[in-house]
């Protein structure tokens, strides 16, 4: 006799009803034109030429907060001072949205 497993969640498509996620949103961003994350809490998956962005001034100023490509996979957003660049032509950056 060994204890007896209880499953309590399964393998489910991400945005499926019951899934712990929103469906995975696929933005495109060309260089120079920023994506501004909307409020809330994201996993950014890592692509070549794109950097998550943070400002403390309501958006004059911004900084790096990491290279996607080095892996910033949670970023909390506030809907406005959290941004994502191509740092060179066109990305394709996929998110999703965890809260």
């Amino acid at each position: 006799m060994g204890l007896q497993k209880l499953t309590l969640a399964a393998a489910l498509a991400l945005g499926a009803v019951g899934s712990a996620f929103k469906a995975e949103v696929a933005q495109s961003i060309a260089a120079g034109t920023p994506y501004v994350l909307p409020a809330g809490l994201w996993m950014v998956a890592a692509v070549t030429n794109g950097k998550v962005q943070y400002s403390t001034d309501g958006g004059t100023t911004w900084r790096d907060l990491n290279a996607v490509s080095a892996g910033a996979p949670l970023v909390y957003s506030d809907g406005y001072c959290v941004q994502v660049i191509s740092t060179s032509g066109t990305i394709t950056q996929y998110l999703v949205q965890i809260a």
